[in-house]
């Protein structure tokens, strides 16, 4: 019987993603939504692309990047225009993730792609606010439901070989991704109270 690769990733990286997730605060988002904490979401989700993105092309050959890479550009740009509409100032951070293998940048995409996954619910309850709908930048959540599904599949299989192959890459690179989307987080909220207050 073949080794379940996805399975172990996911036990494997469970307590990383919990960490996160505590530390974004994502029930506060969806139910009670203030314009300072949804700039946070979009921040740090557009800024981890950005880091990511940087990553992925130094490492990734020209097929992976057409496959897994490029289709997320959407996103990034409906994050960015939800930013200007909010006037949102985005400062673009150095890149503090070394090339590595072609593996580990799968593992920092994997943390990408599924950070996705969620969004269609966290959109559905954001949209039972009257200030979010008063806000008019859902350009990003939009956009991601239309993509998320197919993306994910095409990039579920792609991963696949990268796990069969150097498991242990790709582990270390979803656990670096989850960290550098809390420090990122982190930083961001810090600007937004500095610069919103």
């Amino acid at each position: 019987m073949k080794h379940d690769y996805f399975f172990q990733l996911r036990s494997d990286i469970q307590e990383a993603h919990h960490h996160v997730e505590e530390l974004t605060d994502s029930h506060k988002l969806m139910y009670h939504p203030d314009k300072i904490t949804y700039a946070n979401f979009l921040l740090t989700h557009y800024l981890f692309h950005t880091q990511v993105d940087h990553h992925l092309k130094v490492t990734l050959s020209n097929k992976e990047l057409q496959n897994i890479v490029w289709p997320d550009d959407k996103r990034k740009n409906a994050l960015h225009k939800d930013l200007e509409a909010l006037e949102i100032n985005i400062k673009e951070p150095s890149n503090t993730i070394d090339p590595c293998t072609a593996a580990f940048s799968f593992g920092l995409c994997y943390v990408l792609k599924g950070s996705s996954m969620g969004d269609k619910f966290i959109y559905r309850e954001l949209s039972k606010s009257s200030d979010f709908v008063s806000w008019k930048t859902d350009c990003f959540f939009k956009t991601s439901v239309q993509q998320s599904p197919q993306n994910w599949r095409n990039f579920k299989t792609e991963l696949g070989v990268h796990l069969d192959k150097n498991y242990e890459d790709v582990r270390k690179g979803s656990l670096a991704g989850f960290k550098l989307f809390g420090k990122l987080h982190l930083e961001c909220k810090n600007q937004l109270r500095s610069t919103c207050v």
